[in-house]
C-alpha cells in the first residue's frame, strides 16, 4: 500500500513538474582515495542518501566518478530510489528511474529521459550507481576524507539490500555520486585532485574489497 500511494503522488504531480536552474547534491569533497568492489567481482550497487532541498526537488541526472582505470569502459546503471517509510535507510528502497551509461574517467554524467521528482523539501532520497564487475576491478570511487553515514553498497544488484558502508563494512568515508537538477554546469561540479591511489594488495573487509 506505501508503494502504491507514493507512486501515485508522483504520477499526480508531474504534470506540475518545475526544474531549478542548477544544484548539486552532494557529499564528497572531490578527491576519491579508494575504489570499491566486490572481492572476486560480481554484482554490486552503491550510492548516496539525500534530502530534497527546496527548488531542487527534480533529479535531472547522476553525476558518478570513476578512478579505477581497469573498469573504464564498463556498463553502469544509474538510479534515483524512494524511500517509502523516510528512515533514510534502503530496506524498502524502490526505484523511480534509470538511466544506462558507460564509465569514463573522472566524473560521467548519467541523464535520465525525464526529470525526476523526488519529492518536497526534506523527502528521502537515494542516488545510485549499480554495475556486474570483474574480479580485480574496482568500481567505486571513495572519499576517505569523512564519515557522513549516507552512503550505502550491496553485494548485489539489489539496492534493498544494501547495508551502510561504515557501519557495516567498517569503511569510513563517502561514495562519490552526486545527483543533479536543473541544467547543472561544469563549473558547478569540481574536478578532484590528483587520486590518493597506492599499488599494493587487495584489502577484503566483510565480502569488499578495496583498491588501495
Amino acid at each position: 500500500m506505501k508503494t502504491f500511494v507514493f507512486s501515485t503522488l508522483l504520477f499526480c504531480l508531474l504534470g506540475a513538474q518545475t526544474v531549478s536552474a542548477g544544484y548539486i547534491y552532494q557529499i564528497d569533497d572531490g578527491s576519491p582515495e579508494n575504489d570499491l568492489g566486490v572481492s572476486g567481482g560480481g554484482s554490486m550497487a552503491w550510492g548516496n542518501q539525500y534530502n530534497a532541498v527546496s527548488g531542487a526537488e527534480w533529479v535531472t541526472q547522476l553525476h558518478i566518478y570513476f578512478s579505477a582505470s581497469s573498469f573504464i569502459g564498463s556498463a553502469v546503471t544509474a538510479s534515483i530510489y524512494a524511500d517509502p517509510d523516510q528512515n533514510a535507510h534502503p530496506s524498502d528502497a524502490i526505484p523511480l528511474a534509470n538511466a544506462l551509461g558507460v564509465a569514463n574517467e573522472g566524473w560521467t554524467i548519467f541523464a535520465f529521459e525525464s526529470p525526476v521528482y523526488v519529492g518536497p523539501a526534506g523527502t528521502s532520497f537515494f542516488a545510485v550507481a549499480s554495475t556486474v564487475h570483474s574480479n580485480g576491478q574496482h568500481p567505486a570511487a571513495f572519499d576517505q576524507s569523512s564519515d557522513a553515514l549516507r552512503s550505502w553498497a550491496s553485494l548485489s544488484a539489489d539496492f534493498a539490500e544494501a547495508g551502510n558502508i561504515s557501519l557495516d563494512y567498517g569503511y569510513a568515508g563517502n561514495f562519490m555520486i552526486r545527483a543533479g537538477s536543473g541544467e547543472a554546469t561544469g563549473g558547478e561540479i569540481p574536478e578532484p585532485g590528483t587520486a590518493a591511489l597506492l599499488a599494493g594488495a587487495l584489502l577484503v573487509l566483510g565480502a569488499l574489497a578495496r583498491r588501495r
